[in-house]
């Protein structure tokens, strides 16, 4: 029951905010969506409880940039032209643990 407790998930939810935080702010500027949106506008915090094996309470950062996933490992194509990995969910776990 512990780990589905109040004090857990708020620990947690306070974790997953503080590396939202991060995130937005090492996040690139640069690279909008189709309505003009940046990506470091994109990150959200969720939480949640996990229900497969041990029952235990989570919370995540997430971005739903329509292009999010481009953006965070990088692209390429046979023309040369690539998008490169930000690598900004890693980073942010990087500079959480400091």
């Amino acid at each position: 029951k512990i780990l589905v407790a109040a004090e857990v998930r708020a620990v947690l939810l306070a974790k997953a905010e503080t590396g939202k935080t991060i995130a937005e702010s090492i996040a690139p500027r640069d690279i909008t969506d189709t309505d003009g949106e940046y990506f470091n506008e994109h990150f959200g915090v969720r939480e949640g409880t996990q229900e497969r094996g041990t029952v235990r309470a989570f919370a995540e950062i997430y971005n739903d940039h329509s292009a999010a996933i481009s953006i965070e490992s990088g692209t390429g194509d046979p023309n040369g032209s690539r998008t490169p990995a930000h690598h900004t969910l890693l980073r942010t776990v990087e500079a959480m643990k400091e």
